[in-house]
Parts: structure tokens; C-alpha cells; sequence
């Protein structure tokens, strides 16, 4: 689901690049906690014992291979059943709420809360259309999430209770959406969702939301609530929301999630959670903030009154776009007297933005990511090998947005003849020279290409159609002295020209295993 923390916004432009092979990747050992008694309810020896890794280890928990992408959707409250969209896997309705009281938390079906809804037919209909479905439980009450986790005994009563509704709407899998908890709870929380799982039948999925993980949180932060390491250690999937960098607590507007800082969050979150345990949480709404005409200037408006920054979705945008007009979540009508920008792609964000005076005279900047923003974030959940995505809000979807999520996962093989060819090359040829993306010389090496050879064995053959971006580069000298160019950056490697037509990828690119590419070339160069 959404989270709403505030994180500084990066001022620079971060460079894709692979971690330099001399960067020794080391695992720490660390005692979570000494020891010592919580209300009724001690920290568990595992817990306790945890380990902790490298900051610079990331690399070592990308799994070996790629997982086939699992694509989730959260679906606020739904009631009745309308159809499965191409590319959805898993719908995750929030069907589920912890209430009642401090003293008797209870978790309540909407149903219970005055609702209606027919869970059993609702299942019944998505699992003939090949969906499956993970029912939500959801808290935001801090002192109900607190009750629930100092406690044995609500503990145990909230996982049956849980484990019934599994049983009786024949649900796939679960799915926790605790947020705004306290952070000295974490290591409890943590053991209150080993102990659900140990409550759930045989063979349910069980996914927990979390936010992005921070090196040094804050203490006091009531977002920063989870141990994504011990959480991740007995939950199938940590459903990262990875969005909301920016918002109505920001100082100024911009992206939902910009690409940049998704990049650098996964890192970090990949420091201490296997690859393949992760679905990367992406927007499927933008933001509109709103700036009034004060003094002679247009001042940020949502820095007193919070409701002046609104979400908007796809057809908000393509309203906007197509009337000049639309209706925003407060009810109230915006008309676009005046356009300054109508969907700049905008870099190194990766996201659109508009810009528009209305006819109030307030001045509006919204920030969307649309399809082209979503194939680059699964683009990023590719190449990190992760799980798959998970969206926030399956109400706010458009086809165009559901095709540029699954676009980023489009991978093709290539065909044996290809794979031949370059193999044949790499065993004929004479030599490797790597250049910096600078063009600086960083050595030649006559063994680099059966190095190379066998790190793409390693890793088999992907392609993908793409765009090469400009980073370190390789020139392959073959048998008969034809120089060969290829790019890479974070082991994706770009033939040129004349090797992408010899290999008939003169298109395309060829992806390796994170690591592979440095771990077995880059030891042979010497200058």
C-alpha cells in the first residue's frame, strides 16, 4: 500500500555502474539484541542472533538467476470481482482490519465493518480466471499493531483467526500491511509474523509490505518500523513500497519515485534480503501539487494546507490532456487555462511531468509515472533479479500502464546460430582491451575472451531490444583483426554494429549475472 515518509531528495545524478571487483564483500555478524523482556513477551533466540551483512555485499544476495516475475496488485476494500487484466498474477484485496481496542484487538473482515462483500464467489470468479489471491490484513493504528505484538495471547488469537479466513475463502496466500509502528517493536514484529506463518495452512503464500530500507534510521521515525532481514527470513515476499519519495510533507515537489532512488534503495534493501524475496512496490498514481499566487510569485500552497497536493491517476492525465479539464480527489474541477509543459519526459527522474496555470490561477506541477516510467522500475526489478513487482492500486489502473510495467520484462532467447557465433569469436580471438566510460585505457588481456566466454556461459544468453547507455567498454580484437566494440555497464553488454550483425543482435543487448562479468574478466587485465 502507500507509505508517506519523507526522504531527501537526491541532487545528483547517480551513474548505473557495477561495484569494482577490489571492493572486498564481507559478512558481519551482529547480536540484534542483548536480551531482556518486552511486556509479556521476550525477543526469541533467533531474533536475537541474526546476522547482519556488509554494506557493500549487495551483490552476493542477487540470486543466480531470474526468477519468472510475479506481478501483484493491492485492491483497496473491493467488493465484487471485475476481471483479470493481461499481465496480473496476484490481486490482494485489503479485505482485512485490525480493530477494537488496545486491551482486545480484533481482526475484522470488511463484511464485519459494514461492507458487503461474498469473499467465497469473489475468489471463486479470479481462480476460474487463472488469478490468484492474497487477502490483505491491514493496521495503521499504533497502539492496536503494539497490542497485537507484546502479546502472546492476541498474537495467537489474530494468526487462527487469520488462518480461518484462509480456510474458508480458499485464499492463495496472506499479505501484512502494518504501517506507522512503533520502531522499538520491529524484532517483535518480526517474531509475531513467524508465528502467523507457523498458525497458516500448508502451502499459503505469505507476503509482508515494508517500506524502503534506511541505513541509519531514524529511532523515531514511525515508518522505518521493520527489520526487512528477520522479516524476510519467514516471509515468502517483502512487498517493498519503494514510492511516495515525495508528497505533501516535502519541501518541493517532484516524483512519486524517481528511477534514481529506486536504484539506490533496492542496493540497500539487497545489502540484507535475497534477491528473489523481493517485489518492488510501483506507483500507479502521480502527484499534483499546487502553488497560489502570493506577492507576485506562485508559493508551494501544500506547505500549509496539506490537501493542496492531491493523487492523480492515468485517466486524470489523459482527461486533463484530452478536455482540458478534470476532477480532482478533493471534488473539485481544475480547468487549465494556460499550459507550460504537457508530459516532458524528464531526466534523471524518469517520470512525466506537466505543468499548467488554471483558471483560479493557481499554478499546478504534476508529476506521473507512466507506462514508459514503469518499464524502466520492472526494467530495474530485471536486472536486480527480483521477484517481481507489486502496484498500489489496481483502481487506478490503465492498459497503457499495465503494458509498460510488463514491457520491462520482456525478454527473448537468442537462437543457437547467435549463440554459436559468439562463442566461435570469443574462442578465435586474439585479445581484450577495456576502456573507462571515459575512454581512458585500463589494460589488455589475450585470456580475457575465454573469460568472457565462460562468464556468459555462466550466465546463459538474454537479450533484450534497448537503448545502450554509454559506460566502461570492451575492444575485442577476433582472429582475422577485426576490432570489435562492445558497452557495458552492471554486466548488460551492447555489440556495436558490425558484432550485433554478425551475432544478428544489431539491436539488442546481452545480459549477464550481476558480478559475473568483473569476478571473471577483470582479474586477467594488466597493464
Amino acid at each position: 500500500m502507500r507509505a508517506h515518509i519523507q526522504f531527501p531528495r537526491s541532487t545528483q545524478r547517480r551513474h548505473f555502474k557495477i561495484r569494482p571487483l577490489w571492493v572486498i564483500l564481507a559478512i558481519l555478524l551482529a547480536i540484534l539484541l542483548a536480551g531482556g523482556v518486552l511486556v509479556a513477551r521476550q525477543i526469541p533466540e533467533w531474533l536475537r542472533k541474526a546476522p547482519k551483512t556488509s554494506p557493500a555485499g549487495w551483490l552476493e544476495n542477487i540470486s543466480a538467476q531470474s526468477p519468472e516475475p510475479l506481478t501483484i496488485a493491492w485492491a483497496y476494500r473491493p467488493h465484487t470481482y471485475t476481471g483479470r487484466p493481461e499481465g496480473l498474477d496476484v490481486l490482494a484485496p485489503t479485505w482485512f482490519y485490525v480493530e477494537g481496542t488496545a486491551e482486545k484487538p480484533e481482526l475484522k473482515t470488511i463484511a464485519q465493518l459494514g461492507e458487503s462483500c461474498d469473499f467465497a464467489q469473489f475468489v471463486s470468479q479470479a481462480h476460474a480466471d487463472g488469478l490468484k489471491i492474497w487477502g490483505t490484513a491491514v493496521s495503521m493504528t499504533p497502539e492496536l499493531s503494539a497490542a497485537l505484538v507484546h502479546s502472546q495471547e492476541h498474537t495467537a488469537a489474530f494468526a487462527a483467526q487469520l488462518a480461518q479466513y484462509v480456510t474458508d475463502y480458499q485464499l492463495d496466500g496472506v499479505n501484512f500491511d502494518f504501517e506507522n509502528m512503533d520502531p522499538d517493536d520491529k524484532l517483535l514484529y518480526s517474531d509475531f509474523i513467524a508465528q502467523c506463518r507457523a498458525a497458516l495452512p500448508e502451502g499459503t503464500v505469505l507476503s509482508v509490505c515494508t517500506n524502503i530500507r534506511m541505513r541509519n534510521p531514524d529511532p523515531n521515525n514511525f515508518w522505518q518500523c521493520y527489520d526487512h532481514e528477520t522479516l524476510a527470513q519467514h516471509a515468502d515476499y517483502l512487498c517493498v513500497m519503494a514510492y511516495d519519495q515525495n508528497g505533501s510533507f516535502s519541501q518541493e515537489d517532484g516524483p512519486v519515485a524517481s528511477l534514481e532512488w529506486v536504484d539506490a534503495s533496492l542496493q540497500t534493501l539487497l545489502e540484507v534480503v535475497p534477491s528473489d524475496k523481493v517485489l518492488l512496490g510501483v506507483p500507479f498514481y502521480g502527484r499534483d501539487y499546487t502553488y497560489t499566487q502570493q506577492g507576485g510569485e506562485y508559493l508551494p500552497a501544500w506547505k500549509t494546507n496539506s490537501k493542496m497536493t492531491v493523487p492523480v491517476y492515468d485517466r486524470h492525465i489523459q482527461r486533463l490532456l484530452e478536455e482540458g479539464s478534470y476532477q480532482d480527489l478533493r471534488g473539485n474541477t481544475v480547468t487549465v487555462s494556460q499550459w507550460n509543459a504537457q508530459g516532458t519526459w524528464m531526466e534523471p527522474e524518469a517520470a512525466r511531468y506537466y505543468e499548467f496555470v488554471d483558471t483560479d490561477n493557481n499554478l499546478h506541477k504534476m508529476w506521473f509515472d507512466d507506462g514508459q516510467a514503469l518499464s524502466l522500475k520492472s526494467k530495474l526489478a530485471r536486472r536486480y533479479h527480483l521477484a517481481g513487482s507489486a502496484v498500489w492500486e489496481f483502481a487506478y489502473a490503465s492498459d497503457s500502464l499495465w503494458q509498460g510495467l510488463a514491457q520491462g520484462y520482456t525478454l527473448y532467447t537468442p537462437g543457437g546460430a547467435q549463440v554459436a557465433a559468439l562463442q566461435d569469436l570469443l574462442e578465435q580471438a586474439q585479445q581484450l582491451q577495456w576502456f573507462s566510460a571515459e575512454g581512458d585505457w585500463m589494460g589488455t588481456s589475450a585470456d580475457a575472451p575465454a573469460a568472457l566466454r565462460q562468464a556468459l556461459n555462466t550466465a546463459g544468453y538474454n537479450a533484450q531490444k534497448d537503448e545502450m547507455t554509454t559506460g566502461e567498454y570492451l575492444i575485442l580484437t577476433a582472429e582475422d583483426g577485426t576490432e570489435y566494440r562492445i558497452d557495458f555497464a552492471d554486466d548488460v553488454l551492447w555489440p556495436d554494429a558490425a558484432l550485433g550483425e554478425k551475432l544478428g543482435l544489431a539491436d539488442g543487448q546481452i545480459e549477464l549475472v550481476p558480478g559475473s562479468l568483473r569476478a571473471q574478466v577483470a582479474p586477467l587485465f594488466a597493464k
